[in-house]
């Protein structure tokens, strides 16, 4: 859930792309490639009613959590729903956001608890009071525990993936409302703050903290730490946190996202639907557009892309190479 009552934002009329690299900024804004329909991909599209929003890939299946309270397990090869799993009953209530995929369970959200779901048999096995704020859409995995935001967002948590046992909490230094991990170091953003932490989970501390204006969401690889803010796509050196790209103008807002991999990162908005920046140059390479025009996420499996939307009750999978 991105937010507790409003679905639709407004369409942005244009984009403007600026790639700067390195402090060296271009002569002029590179012109990106034209639109392609994502029928130009040989989708799949699958209806998934209550809102399906946040996705993990894991154990041969796309996993979705929708706003309703349900996780829907979809078949990699096939795209068909193999299980609808009932995480929490939202009866009215705010509910939760958040799903990740660990070594040996899929875990997600009851309203503040954290639920562990067994893949071998579709199960809810366990329900664990962690006090995680509703707004974090993605629990991430590190140093052997998930991870999820506290209280008010100024606290991070740990599940142990053995048994759910919690960690103690991490203190952060302003409330957050999002989390990328990557080689066992958990990044974390405060829009409101204008921050982005790096937490050493091993050290149980904060062990970088950089102003950047209006983070909304972040995603980690092993080229680097990319951060869509206010000003637009940004990405951190992994060591530094110095910025080593920034794509001006494309904005991502509350409800978009952007799912990092180790040759970019496609970035998803509400239009157009999918866009793809290249990890070496900052180029935007393809420009995805589709019929639909709400909140989702994206997460990428081998050759095959796969993204949600909260409005059309979908969820989509592209024939669509993730790399350049």
């Amino acid at each position: 859930m991105r937010h507790p009552a409003v679905r639709a934002v407004t369409v942005p009329a244009a984009i403007s792309l600026v790639l700067i690299a390195l402090g060296c900024a271009p002569a002029g804004p590179p012109s990106p490639p034209p639109a392609e329909p994502h029928t130009a991909f040989a989708p799949v599209e699958i209806e998934i009613g209550g809102d399906p929003d946040w996705l993990g890939v894991g154990f041969g299946s796309l996993w979705v959590k929708a706003d309703v309270g349900t996780v829907s397990r979809i078949d990699l090869a096939t795209g068909e729903v193999a299980a609808e799993i009932e995480a929490h009953d939202l009866s009215g209530d705010l509910g939760c956001s958040g799903i990740g995929v660990g070594t040996d369970s899929v875990w997600t959200c009851a309203e503040q608890a954290v639920v562990r779901i067994d893949p071998t048999t579709d199960d809810v096995v366990a329900s664990i009071q962690a006090a995680k704020v509703w707004s974090q859409g993605r629990i991430v995995q590190a140093a052997g525990r998930m991870w999820v935001l506290s209280g008010n967002g100024d606290q991070l948590v740990g599940l142990a993936e053995a048994d759910g046992s919690l960690s103690e909490p991490i203190v952060l230094p302003v409330p957050c409302t999002d989390l990328g991990a990557v080689a066992d170091i958990v990044y974390v953003v405060c829009e409101a703050a204008g921050r982005m932490l790096r937490v050493d989970p091993a050290a149980a501390s904060v062990s970088a903290d950089v102003p950047i204006v209006g983070p909304t969401h972040v995603s980690a690889a092993d080229n680097g730490v990319w951060v869509a803010a206010a000003q637009g796509v940004l990405r951190l050196d992994l060591d530094s946190l110095e910025p080593s790209l920034t794509i001006d103008g494309l904005t991502v807002g509350f409800f978009g996202t952007i799912r990092a991999d180790d040759s970019g990162v496609w970035v998803r908005r509400v239009d157009p639907f999918l866009t793809r920046i290249d990890g070496a140059s900052g180029a935007v390479t393809r420009i995805v557009s589709a019929p639909w025009g709400g909140a989702g996420d994206v997460i990428a499996d081998g050759d095959r892309l796969w993204a949600s939307d909260v409005d059309g009750q979908v969820v989509v999978r592209l024939d669509l190479p993730v790399g350049p």
